[in-house]
């Protein structure tokens, strides 16, 4: 039986959660609306890396994460049970890596450079408990995670949906050029109100999910909610999350193939003008992707059972410290952090997933851990606010129900 306090306590911290989300990168947007990175060349990572907001405000998504675990382990009741035999796996993964990267700190080599580590840092520490925490989060939090839940929290996050659209138009008419700037003179990539723009693309992808399979939209119409969210990700020239748009669209209307002709429109006015006003081209998104498998590669090549680099693979180490271990994927941060241990440990995860969702007929369940691995390629997402946040509440919302009882 779910009590009344862990519950209202679950909602009222997700709730905030969401209410904070405009304010924790406003800063460093409007820097970068005052740094043509086009025109002038100034180092990206540099001018990223920056914080503009203070670090109370930032904190707060950090305590709302933290407050999460600490206040349902005190609520979580062992049981001997799949779930609870997922998370032992995990918490021995990162339990391993954890004790290894004490006993056993070393130099990091990778292609371009060596990282010195001395002795284990309590900023490694920090940095890698703050990453995993939500990796573990949806196995506490899941029973409170129900319709009810989901009807209470929606219109809030719609809201947060609708500035970050506002912001995006803002940035494509205004001189945004940070990312670039299209022949039209418009802004060429828009993040809305985040700094990176994969960030935005995933956050819009997961909650166009999110109001398509989880939430019974009372809103706008069906036809609506399609038309903002594919402009709002054409609006980051994300090609991932153009293709996981489409995965959800075309799965959602795979009984009866029959578009609004608003949304026709809207689809092939778009997608035209996206190639056409596409600052990257085939060749950045070749090296985009080059990029993260090259830091896939060099996390496998020196991985061992146990990663004895356990925090050196997250952003926040790399932003505090001022170097780190590059990830720029999931995958690639789980195989720093937690070696190859854990590498399969959350491999037999997402095979256990897929095989469920064939056993149990289940689209949507299937459609969300394909969503979900695309995002997981592209950004790491563990450290992605509120993307981690909104696939916490998704994760727990199918780990409620045995059937993943999402609408169809």
């Amino acid at each position: 039986m779910i009590t009344k306090l862990p519950a209202n306590t679950v909602f009222s911290l997700i709730w905030l959660g969401f209410l904070i989300v405009p304010f924790l990168s406003i800063s460093e947007i409007f820097e970068l609306s005052n740094i043509d990175f086009a025109h002038t060349g100034e180092g990206i990572n540099i001018s990223l890396s920056q914080i503009q907001t203070p670090l109370y405000i930032k904190g707060l998504k950090d305590f709302i994460m933290l407050f999460l675990f600490i206040f349902m382990l005190r609520h979580y009741k062992i049981r001997f049970n799949k779930t609870n035999f997922f998370l032992l796996l995990l918490f021995g993964a990162f339990l391993g890596s954890f004790i290894n990267s004490i006993i056993l700190p070393h130099d990091v080599k990778t292609i371009d450079y060596v990282i010195k580590v001395e002795n284990f840092s309590l900023l490694a520490l920090f940095s890698g408990l703050r990453w995993g925490f939500p990796f573990f989060i949806p196995f506490f939090i899941f029973p409170f995670i129900d319709t009810n839940f989901i009807s209470k929290i929606s219109r809030l996050i719609f809201l947060i949906f609708i500035i970050h659209f506002l912001f995006q138009l803002h940035q494509l008419f205004s001189e945004f050029y940070f990312f670039g700037e299209t022949s039209l003179h418009l802004s060429a990539r828009n993040p809305g109100l985040f700094v990176i723009p994969s960030v935005a693309s995933s956050f819009s992808l997961m909650l166009y999910f999110y109001y398509k399979y989880i939430y019974d939209n009372e809103i706008f119409s069906d036809n609506i909610i399609d038309i903002l969210f594919l402009l709002s990700i054409l609006l980051t020239q994300s090609i991932v999350g153009f293709f996981g748009f489409l995965l959800i669209w075309i799965s959602i209307h795979r009984k009866s193939f029959k578009p609004s002709t608003a949304f026709i429109v809207t689809f092939l006015g778009a997608i035209p003008l996206f190639i056409y006003l596409n600052s990257r081209g085939l060749s950045g998104l070749i090296i985009s992707s080059s990029y993260r498998l090259k830091f896939m590669y060099e996390a496998w090549e020196r991985s061992s059972f146990f990663s004895s680099y356990f925090g050196l693979g997250t952003n926040t180490y790399s932003l505090l410290n001022g170097y780190g271990i590059a990830t720029d994927s999931t995958f690639a941060s789980i195989i720093s952090n937690l070696g190859i241990f854990g590498a399969l440990i959350s491999s037999w995860i997402i095979i256990y997933i897929l095989f469920r969702t064939f056993l149990i007929k289940n689209i949507a369940l299937l459609i969300f851990t394909l969503i979900l691995l695309l995002i997981m390629l592209t950004i790491n997402i563990s450290e992605s606010y509120p993307v981690n946040l909104l696939a916490i509440i998704v994760i727990s919302y199918f780990m409620n129900s045995d059937k993943a009882d999402a609408k169809e």
